[in-house]
């Protein structure tokens, strides 16, 4: 399960088990994050930051533009 999040530092106390090391922010920090919150909910969580899923979805869309037949499932 991804969410994404403007501030990466709200983790209501659940521990960060992976940080993503290709994807940074400005100040250096992870803008992926997976949350350990097996026990609880029977799977991870990933915290990404807003405006990095804000690309990666306008260079999906883009690429599905150009090749509708991507799209097909």
């Amino acid at each position: 399960m991804g969410y994404a999040v403007d501030d990466m530092t709200q983790r209501a106390g659940t521990h960060c088990v992976f940080e993503s090391f290709g994807a940074t922010l400005p100040d250096g920090g992870a803008a992926v994050i997976h949350l350990d919150t097996v026990t609880e909910l029977g799977y991870f969580v990933e915290l990404s930051e807003r405006s990095l899923v804000s690309r990666l979805n306008a260079a999906i869309d883009a690429h599905l533009a150009q090749h509708p037949e991507s799209a097909a499932g």
